[in-house]
């Protein structure tokens, strides 16, 4: 894991993208047509198209894996490596523009067809990020926690993970407030 990745960080980061995929690959499956249709409008506008398409719809995403979820064990790994892939294909975008106007063209090529592939695609993501999630919670509070540890302990260990250092007794009694 980077600097920038923690258990925590990483879960948030499954989690938004969990809804982010699930809403995009829906919408791909049930408004192909409207998908087309933009793509087709876009690689009307030439290399403006492009850097609409890049700047808009893949540079923060790519950004954000990239920076916030470097997980490279389990499920996640696939999380990690879309990321890796969809900043590549920004930097592609922007240094060789033809390459992205033949990327809004295969929009056109494959028809609706193309994005009902992409929407399963990006549902299957989705399924992806919230087992990835509910992975890396598990993982989180098994490393983190002995079985013979009490609930009170429990509560400061998740405080200390979660919020950073904080003072966990308080005149000798377990600290369980915030």
């Amino acid at each position: 894991m980077s600097l920038l990745t923690t258990p925590t960080t990483a879960t948030a980061v499954q989690l938004v993208f969990c809804f982010a995929f699930l809403l995009m690959g829906l919408s791909h499956l049930l408004q192909p047509r409207m998908w087309r249709e933009f793509f087709a409008h876009l690689h009307s506008l030439g290399t403006t198209g492009v850097v609409y398409r890049t700047f808009m719809m893949e540079l923060i995403p790519a950004s954000v894996l990239v920076a916030f979820h470097q997980v490279w064990h389990g499920v996640a790994v696939v999380i990690t490596v879309y990321g890796w892939l969809l900043l590549l294909k920004v930097v592609i975008s922007m240094l060789y523009p033809a390459a992205g106007l033949r990327s809004l063209a295969m929009a056109e090529k494959a028809g609706d067809r193309g994005f009902i592939v992409a929407g399963t695609a990006l549902i299957a993501l989705s399924v992806l990020c919230a087992l990835a999630s509910r992975i890396t919670a598990t993982e989180l509070v098994s490393t983190e926690l002995h079985p013979s540890q009490s609930r009170v302990s429990y509560i400061n260990r998740i405080d200390f993970i979660e919020y950073g250092w904080r003072k966990s007794h308080h005149n000798g009694e377990p600290f369980v407030g915030r």
